[in-house]
């Protein structure tokens, strides 16, 4: 198997090219961002929520913030995902998204990647994310939730109590774990790890050593802080590292293509 990441910082936009995989993606979610996939070769279960898809080469699939979903291999498969923050909707416009995403195909980095990709697919599910967002706003119907995650999030490198966290929620910590997985897929304890994961990746790519990022994000130790960031991203810290690819800039307002 081998992955690597594509990310062009600015934009939000990072690529994420698997290859051959057999591996078993665990539950999980995706705070800040829509991810929108595409299958090449291959087969898997893939679950979101309740309901489970049996994708192969050509299905897309689109995963929303906060969505819980996994990825069982069937056969060894490949895919490619566009992990999009959900900041990109708010600024630019729907024919900016979608020209900028054509533009990355002429990435150097991406166009072998992307050559024999069908765009249009990615396309249509960018068209149809513009439209949720414009029909479907966010509600607060879980403030608390809203709220307990928020603290998770922001402070996930602190410790964190149980205790103090259902008091936020105004629940019991029994209560406050059976509402807060059944909103987000994820125990107040899974989402903090992935928050940590998540803050170690920005930190991998800044030179730090890993024993310097495990501490920095929270960890007791290296070890501890590997085993977690290989459970959530089937890689080491150190082949992380060599597998992350800077894009060039891409004009945030691209002409006509």
């Amino acid at each position: 198997m081998k992955i690597h990441f594509y990310r062009h910082r600015p934009l939000g936009i990072e690529v994420i090219a698997i290859d051959e995989s057999n591996e078993y993606y665990p539950g999980h979610n995706h705070i800040s961002h829509y991810v929108i996939g595409l299958m090449l070769n291959g087969q898997v279960d893939f679950q979101k929520k309740q309901e489970v898809y049996t994708l192969g080469a050509g299905d897309t699939f689109v995963v929303e913030p906060n969505k819980w979903h996994s990825v069982r291999a069937l056969t060894p498969f490949s895919l490619i995902t566009f992990a999009i923050e959900n900041t990109f909707f708010n600024t630019y416009s729907v024919e900016e998204a979608k020209k900028i995403i054509l533009l990355m195909k002429q990435q150097p980095e991406l166009c072998g990647r992307l050559s024999d990709v069908n765009l249009d697919l990615i396309l249509n599910h960018i068209e149809a994310i513009y439209r949720l967002k414009k029909t479907n706003p966010a509600t607060y119907k879980h403030r608390e939730l809203d709220h307990v995650k928020a603290l998770i999030c922001e402070n996930a490198t602190e410790t964190l109590s149980l205790d103090d966290l259902a008091k936020v929620a105004f629940l019991s910590k029994y209560h406050l774990i059976k509402k807060f997985s059944a909103e987000f897929g994820l125990t107040p304890h899974n989402l903090k790890i992935q928050r940590q994961i998540r803050l170690a990746q920005k930190q991998l790519l800044e030179q730090k050593s890993i024993s310097e990022v495990a501490h920095n994000v929270g960890f007791f130790d290296q070890s501890h802080f590997t085993k977690h960031f290989k459970k959530i991203l089937k890689l080491t810290p150190t082949d992380y590292k060599h597998a992350y690819i800077e894009l060039e800039v891409i004009d945030s307002k691209p002409k006509q293509v």
